[in-house]
């Protein structure tokens, strides 16, 4: 069984998927029953109307898993994206934060401090 708990999930049809992960880790936080876009190469913009492909899924180590002598909190994620194959990576805490602040920072691009659109 997986030490991991999924805490994000993108994926067509994935309310099935949701309810299997809440039965064999105990937690799925969100659940976006939408697959992401398939990647249509680095010369193309995406689009709303572009095919929706793959699965896309970010999990954490819970704090009350025991393992020998390692304690919580356990500073892990694990990303998977699949698409034709399956690419999964953990990535720790310090790479964690720096993608919390380029993605907070790419969220509120063009917003003033009140968060609207400026």
């Amino acid at each position: 069984m997986s030490i991991y708990a999924t805490w994000l999930v993108f994926e067509e049809g994935g309310d099935e998927h949701a309810r299997l992960e809440k039965t064999i880790e105990r937690t799925v936080e969100s659940f976006d029953s939408r697959a992401p876009f398939r990647y249509r190469g680095s010369h193309l913009l995406p689009n709303a109307s572009d095919e929706r492909f793959g699965h896309f899924s970010v999990s954490a180590i819970p704090d009350h898993i025991q393992q020998g002598d390692a304690n919580p909190p356990f500073d892990w994620l694990r990303i998977n994206v699949a698409t034709d194959n399956v690419a999964v990576v953990v990535i720790d805490r310090e790479q964690a934060i720096k993608l919390r602040d380029m993605l907070t920072a790419w969220l509120t691009r063009g917003l003033n401090e009140n968060g609207a659109a400026q």
